[in-house]
């Protein structure tokens, strides 16, 4: 993972430095969906002179470059997945956890992207599911025991 972080910044043009590796690095090792601010605490003390503005243009670049998905839940933060591909998540009403959904849902969503260009005319880019419902937990009425 490393290296493939290391490799993809510099052929893009940039330095691997050890911040953005390490920012990487807290997306790649976790299912959780941090928020900028999230990784930035994470961060911090391993790197006190990281900026939370640091590691949004980050974020940004990452991104920009395929490397990261940017989550818009609704929930007035973006959250960030190391798993660019498209995939489907849980967004939970209750607890606010966003959870990947295992499930291959590509075909569903290239088949959307097929019917929207051939009624419309439009042309698909990308695509991202994500549902909106209650975890595990919460609705087993489990989260008020974590």
């Amino acid at each position: 993972m490393y290296v493939t972080i290391t490799k993809r910044l510099r052929e893009a043009g940039f330095r691997a430095t050890p911040q953005r590796v390490a920012i990487y690095m807290i997306l790649a090792q976790t299912k959780a969906h941090p928020c900028a601010e999230r990784v930035y605490e994470k961060l911090h003390s391993e790197f006190p002179s990281l900026s939370l503005n640091t590691v949004y243009k980050t974020l940004q670049t990452f991104e920009e470059l395929g490397l990261v998905r940017r989550l818009d839940t609704g929930e007035g933060i973006c959250r960030y997945d190391a798993n660019p591909a498209p995939h489907i998540h849980l967004a939970c009403r209750a607890c606010g956890q966003v959870v990947d959904i295992d499930y291959d849902g590509k075909y569903i969503l290239e088949r959307m992207s097929q019917y929207v260009k051939e009624n419309g005319g439009h042309e698909v880019c990308d695509f991202n599911l994500i549902l909106y419902g209650y975890c595990r937990a919460c609705s087993n009425g489990e989260a008020s025991s974590n």
